[in-house]
């Protein structure tokens, strides 16, 4: 009996683990459209303001950098996620 119970405590951690990774997954999905959006929506702001034509191809650009660069850090910081299967392994051992 004790035996089910680890193996529903195993199933239940794994499938907290998917959805938690699916979770970052949409995240990073979403990531560079909507940072492009708020660049587009800043720079058409700026243009109105400043009475400029061009500014909102700028915002856009730097929405899309921003989004690029958010997106590399939320996949650096899944890769530290527990049960990501990239262990660290310990450095071999100095033999002389």
């Amino acid at each position: 009996m004790p035996d089910s119970k680890q193996n529903r405590k195993s199933t239940g951690s794994q499938v907290r683990d998917t959805l938690i990774k699916a979770d970052h997954m949409l995240q990073i999905a979403f990531m560079l459209p909507a940072a492009a959006f708020v660049g587009w929506i800043a720079g058409a702001l700026l243009d109105l303001w400043l009475h400029q034509h061009w500014i909102y191809i700028a915002g856009i650009m730097l929405g899309i950098a921003a989004g690029f660069v958010q997106i590399f850090r939320m996949l650096h910081g899944l890769d530290r996620m527990p049960g990501s299967g990239t262990k660290k392994q310990p450095p071999p051992a100095d033999h002389r």
